[in-house]
């Protein structure tokens, strides 16, 4: 598969954050001013999906790091959303500033070192179903089920209610090979957020058992609570 892309950075800006040099060549970036501390990412999402010229968008968190090339040349275009991931691993803080520094790290994921080094095995989180964390989607499917709901701020439950949509249109496909890694930060700041996103989901008339129905299907053999 060709493996060339446009590269879209939607960024939110406001004049209590620094922002995103300029420094990325052959990309398309967005710099949207929204005068709130909290991250609107359904709103960032959206706006660079209507600027997207491609069929298929990858929309990938700055947090979420994947094996991309590799995923690109096996990736068959037929589904409308795509799970780029079989599992993810969450970084300590020190894994992660060692990623940043450029420092080897090793992890592990079905026997391959993803960053080709040669070492440990390595605990791996499951995030079943983790949408806007990094996913792959059809345009046109992606508009048909009403894009990001953009009534979440911040994070929490905003990729779920997504991924509830996107399996009533037509499923998600779920790349088994590949592993997700999640980047270190803080969360102190998503406390409010999630009050109000689960108010949010709950009004919609969805609830924790709708996705654990969607969990158990791709995921028979993990047990979730």
């Amino acid at each position: 598969m060709q493996t060339g892309c446009n590269v879209i950075i939607s960024e939110q800006v406001n004049n209590r954050c620094n922002t995103l040099p300029d420094i990325f060549s052959d990309t398309t970036h967005i710099k949207t001013y929204i005068d709130d501390d909290k991250i609107h990412k359904s709103t960032l999402i959206n706006i660079g999906t209507d600027l997207a010229e491609t069929p298929y968008i990858w929309v990938n968190d700055i947090d979420c790091y994947l094996h991309f090339s590799k995923i690109l040349d096996t990736l068959q275009l037929s589904d409308n959303f795509i799970q780029p991931f079989e599992v993810v691993k969450d970084l300590t803080e020190t894994e992660t500033q060692h990623i940043l520094e450029g420092a080897p790290t090793h992890i592990r994921f079905h026997g391959e070192d993803i960053f080709n080094n040669t070492s440990s095995s390595e605990y791996l989180r499951q995030i079943c179903l983790y949408g806007a964390l990094s996913f792959i989607f059809n345009k046109n499917a992606f508009m048909e089920i009403g894009m990001m709901d953009e009534a979440y701020t911040g994070w929490g439950l905003e990729d779920t209610d997504l991924c509830i949509r996107a399996e009533a249109h037509s499923g998600i496909h779920i790349v088994r090979t590949s592993l997700g890694v999640h980047l270190w930060h803080t969360r102190e700041a998503c406390i409010d957020t999630n009050k109000h996103n689960n108010k949010h989901f709950t009004s919609k008339g969805l609830s924790h058992d709708t996705w654990k129905h969607i969990f158990t299907k791709y995921y028979p053999e993990w047990d979730i609570k």
